[in-house]
């Protein structure tokens, strides 16, 4: 199948799409276009050549925390942090590593397991690859009637920290071949 990709500066294109999953069909149609105003985020609408919406995605320059020493040898961005242990109550140094987060993504439910998921991954790993940005964020959503945490495990992002059950979201990672 082939798509059209475009960047959008409203959520009106969105008006007749449907994801399937409750939550975000209602956050679509009633809090998408404020969310966009008050946030300064990218929407990208992706169109069949029938000119249907067959998905969204918005993205914004996002950022994550490591202490450990796997992503040592890639620059960070900016000074190290100090952050306090909420084990310990230490303070600990940090570092803050740039990315292109992954707000929100959303495929037509009559689309769903056709792979677009899948390409829209790979068009945000080119895209930051274009801007030498070597990691993609993604809080992923994750509920007790949905998860699109194993969506993201096939496409090699990795769990970052275990789900705080006073968020419906699990912190995640893509590293991106520069």
């Amino acid at each position: 199948m082939e798509f059209l990709l475009d960047r959008h500066s409203s959520a009106d294109a969105l008006k007749s799409f449907e994801c399937g999953v409750t939550e975000m069909d209602h956050f679509i149609h009633h809090h998408l276009a404020e969310f966009l105003v008050d946030h300064k985020n990218q929407l990208f609408v992706v169109r069949d050549m029938q000119d249907e919406v067959v998905a969204m995605f918005v993205l914004s320059e996002g950022y994550f925390f490591d202490d450990s020493t796997s992503f040592e040898d890639m620059p960070a961005y900016g000074k190290p942090f100090a952050i306090l242990d909420k084990v310990s109550g230490t303070t600990k140094f940090t570092k803050r590593y740039s990315t292109v987060e992954i707000e929100y993504l959303a495929v037509s439910k009559k689309l769903r397991g056709t792979r677009i998921g899948t390409s829209i991954i790979q068009s945000i790993a080119n895209l930051a690859k274009s801007q030498s940005t070597q990691f993609i964020t993604v809080d992923a959503y994750c509920t007790l009637t949905y998860s699109a945490v194993p969506f993201y495990q096939k496409c090699n992002f990795k769990i970052l920290e275990n789900q705080d059950r006073s968020y419906d979201t699990v912190r995640m990672l893509y590293v991106v071949d520069l």
